[in-house]
């Protein structure tokens, strides 16, 4: 995956990302977790950071043999916690690990499943990844996934009631 760390770096001074460095802030010590396409944990930017690769997909029907089928877990990664090559520029949080939780499958509608699926009708099966994420001391987790779209506000409580434990439990 190749990084624009500059686009990276634009999006960091929106959020005082320099000023935080400054101040010491580096996310050591705290274990991020993608949920996505899977993370390449021998990516330069990654290096040594990826302390699991959890994988959620059906072996069967996906090649698990590639930590990331598209790449987009990875670039997710690298935004979150990758190391550029100049100093002081980066991910969010260079300073933390990462945890992969591969969730998406190898093949995806050509619309990414905004047309042809995707539609949310209960809860999208993420509680029991959550307290896999808890129990390896995750903190934080990304789930920038795409293709699901809701109705109503029924799914919206369904999901929250998914995430409340790794919210409201492990703190």
């Amino acid at each position: 995956v190749s990084v624009d760390w500059s686009s990276i770096e634009a999006n960091l001074r929106i959020v005082r990302g320099s000023e935080v460095y400054r101040n010491g802030y580096t996310g050591a010590g705290y274990r991020i977790g993608v949920l996505d396409t899977g993370v390449r944990s021998n990516d330069p930017s990654l290096a040594g950071r990826v302390d699991a690769s959890l994988t959620y997909t059906d072996a069967t029907a996906n090649d698990l043999s590639v930590a990331d089928w598209s790449g987009h877990g990875t670039l997710v990664a690298q935004i979150a916690g990758g190391i550029a090559p100049a100093p002081g520029s980066g991910g969010a949080a260079p300073g933390s690990s990462i945890v992969s939780g591969r969730i998406v499958a190898d093949s995806t509608p050509w619309d990414g499943g905004l047309v042809t699926g995707g539609e949310l009708l209960g809860s999208i099966g993420v509680k029991q990844i959550l307290e896999d994420m808890a129990s390896r001391d995750v903190r934080i987790v990304n789930a920038s996934w795409g293709g699901l779209r809701r109705n109503g506000d029924n799914e919206t409580t369904l999901i929250g009631n998914e995430y409340w434990p790794f919210i409201y439990e492990h703190g």
